[in-house]
């Protein structure tokens, strides 16, 4: 997938704004998360950036193995992020045990292109929402006439129909 001189600019979880005005502010710790969405966002955005200090900082302790940064910095290193999509998230009011996020990632890794749909759930202590862990969903089939996962405009048959390992 090529990146487009106008994407560079954008936000990479795909929300439509600019990373200044979306997930940086909470990435360099300006501003915290409001809602469990907008820290997976975050998330994700930190893995494209390659930021495990973020990371790292963004996940309960409590469920944090030891060796998370390794986990964390081997990822890095073998995925290249291609684009997200929340399907579905806990409207407000949110649980502060246990809010959730369900949404599809897609990297490549090698020259195959993977995806990762996890449900996600958050945690609020005090006034920052932290990741907590996530359930692996099945794989989300991509219809062949709706648009494609990689934003490009075209229909999934016409992008990247077959391009799942």
């Amino acid at each position: 997938m090529t990146i487009t001189k106008a994407k560079q600019n954008l936000c990479p979880c795909d929300s439509g704004l600019s990373l200044g005005s979306c997930c940086l502010p909470l990435i360099t710790y300006q501003r915290p998360a409001e809602s469990p969405e907008a820290l997976m966002r975050s998330r994700y955005s930190a893995f494209v950036l390659q930021n495990v200090e973020y990371l790292l900082a963004s996940q309960a302790e409590q469920e944090r193995p030891v060796d998370q940064r390794s986990r964390l910095e081997s990822t890095i290193k073998t995925f290249s992020w291609l684009a997200l999509h929340i399907v579905a998230c806990q409207s407000e009011p949110f649980d502060p045990d246990g809010a959730w996020v369900e949404f599809v990632a897609f990297y490549q890794q090698g020259g195959n292109i993977h995806q990762l749909h996890e449900k996600s759930v958050f945690v609020l202590r005090g006034q920052q929402w932290y990741y907590l862990e996530g359930d692996i969903l099945a794989g989300r089939i991509w219809r062949r006439n709706e648009p494609c996962w990689c934003r490009s405009g075209k229909k999934t048959k016409k992008c990247h129909g077959q391009s799942f390992a």
